[in-house]
Order: structure tokens, then sequence, then C-alpha cells
């Protein structure tokens, strides 16, 4: 809608509107430790970044959101897209991710809550666009509301998953919705 604000253009919507944010590895932070490599892959055909989130040590990313104005989402999922960094590998990867709302004057740095997303997407081919949704919805329990910044933490399970390299981290998508 040209010309409408975001909190205009979500009620248009309707209460099945889903907005999304891209979770993109050049946006990534990082904590001190433990964080996955960023690289840029040339390819053949098309360049593009990844995280390399490594295969024996836990290894997370953070980004941040906006929930729009005047939205109360009441779902919220997250797809992860990624490959295997080795072309024979074979074995599923798994991943936490944690968020944590923060409305206005509220403290920054602190705790969220965890959901899984289901190690799947056996993968015996290398290079091959893999996608994974979280098992049910991460938890808006929390009180997202209009107007608050997510917090975002993925990272890779790997007490849980069996793929043995490298899983790089191409995409995450977040999306929110306000009916179930």
């Amino acid at each position: 809608m040209i010309g409408v604000g975001a909190a205009a253009a979500v009620a248009a919507a309707g209460a099945a509107s889903k907005p999304q944010k891209l979770l993109r590895p050049t946006g990534a932070e990082f904590g001190a430790a433990a964080f996955p490599q960023l690289q840029k892959i040339a390819g053949t055909a098309w360049p593009y970044y990844v995280l390399d989130f490594d295969a024996a040590a836990s290894e997370a990313a953070h980004w941040y959101a906006q929930v729009p104005p005047g939205f109360t989402p009441v779902t919220a999922n997250l797809e992860v897209y990624w490959l295997a960094q080795v072309a024979t590998s074979c074995g599923v990867v798994a991943w936490t991710v944690t968020t944590r709302a923060v409305p206005s004057a509220s403290s920054w740095d602190g705790a969220g809550g965890a959901a899984a997303i289901a190690a799947g997407c056996a993968t015996c081919a290398g290079y091959v666009l893999r996608q994974q949704v979280t098992s049910g919805h991460i938890p808006c329990s929390s009180g997202w509301a209009g107007s608050d910044l997510i917090q975002i933490k993925i990272e890779r399970d790997v007490a849980t998953d069996t793929l043995g390299t490298d899983a790089r981290f191409l995409m995450g998508v977040l999306s929110m919705s306000s009916s179930t």
C-alpha cells in the first residue's frame, strides 16, 4: 500500500496478516565467544553469505526485529534455511531459537524463552537447500506487542543433531501472525 503507514497497513491486511523479518548472515551480531564464522561464497552463478555453524561446538548468532506498531502477534514461527558444508555429508541438524520481547523502558539485557527447531531435513547431499520450521510456535507468552523490539538468538544444537560437518546458515525468516 503506497503512502500508508505501517500501523494502517497492518490493520488493512486483516487478522491473518503475517509480518516477516529476514535474518541474513550479514546482519547477525555475535557474542565474545562461540559464534559461527561469516563467509562469502563466490558460487558459480550466485554469490552468497553464510554462517558456518560448527559440527562439534555450540555456536550462536543474534538478530533484532520490531513488532509492527498496532500489531499484536499471537504466534511466531522461524524458518531456517541452510546447506551442509561438505557435499558428501549425511545427517540431520537441530537448532534452538531463543527470543525475548523488549518493550519501551525495559531492561535490554535479559533472559528469553527458548524453542526447539526439530532435528530433521536428513541430507546426504551437500549444497542442497534445506528448510526447517520451529516445532509448534515460538512462545509469545512474554506478551509481544506492537512496537516491541524482539531479540532473536539462533544456536546449533550439536548435542541433538547428527550432521558431521558445518551447517551453513543461509537465512532465517521470522513470521508473526495475529491468528493461530
